[in-house]
C-alpha cells in the first residue's frame, strides 16, 4: 500500500515550542484521518527545526516512515494547483509559478 501524502503548513510563532508539540498533533490527525504514513518539517527563519517520519511507509513490510521517505503523490498535485489558481485569482497568492 502507498502512503499519501499530507501537506502541513502552520505560522510558527515559537518554532521550537511548536515543534516539541509536533509528534502529539502529528499522531491525533493521523489517527484522526486513518494516515498510515507521513513526514514532517517545521522550518523557521529558513532553518529547519524539526524534521521526522511518522507510521508506517510500507504497511506490509512495516517499514517506518523517516525524515527521507519518499511518498508518491498521485493526484494530489491537481488539488494543489487548483487551490493555488484560486488563490492567484483572488489576489492572495504570492507565488510566481503558473499552474494550467
Amino acid at each position: 500500500m502507498k502512503a499519501p501524502l499530507v501537506l502541513v503548513s502552520a505560522t510558527l510563532l515559537a518554532a521550537s515550542s511548536f515543534a516539541d508539540k509536533v509528534d502529539t498533533l502529528v499522531s491525533e490527525q493521523m489517527k484522526q484521518h486513518h494516515v498510515p504514513a507521513m513526514t514532517v518539517a517545521v522550518v523557521k527563519d529558513g532553518k529547519i527545526v524539526k524534521a521526522k517520519g511518522y507510521g508506517f511507509a510500507h504497511l506490509e513490510l512495516e517499514s517506518r516512515a523517516n525524515r527521507e521517505t519518499v511518498y508518491e503523490i498521485g493526484s494530489v498535485t491537481k488539488v494543489h494547483c487548483s487551490s493555488h489558481h484560486d488563490a492567484r485569482r483572488r489576489g492572495q497568492s504570492e507565488l510566481g509559478c503558473r499552474c494550467s
